[in-house]
């Protein structure tokens, strides 16, 4: 029962090796700032500015779907 156990547990990890996964982030920075009034999602009672853009690929051919839920930012 171990050799068999054994067995198993090497096979699971030449497997798992060969499972590579690859993203690549670049961020744009926006220049010059302005500022305007909020838009939905974001507050539309104080001004907010565009710092710039996120922008994810992946590498490969991989199933792909970023989930990017909620960015709180609090400045003095």
């Amino acid at each position: 029962m171990g050799k068999v156990q054994t067995c198993i547990v090497v096979c699971l990890l030449v497997l798992s090796a060969h499972l590579p996964a690859q993203s690549t982030a670049t961020w744009l920075p926006k220049n010059p700032l302005y500022f305007e009034q909020g838009f939905s999602p974001l507050n539309t009672n104080k001004l907010v500015a565009h710092m710039g853009s996120l922008t994810i690929k992946p590498g490969g051919n991989q199933l792909f779907d970023p989930n990017i839920l909620n960015v709180n930012l609090s400045t003095s």
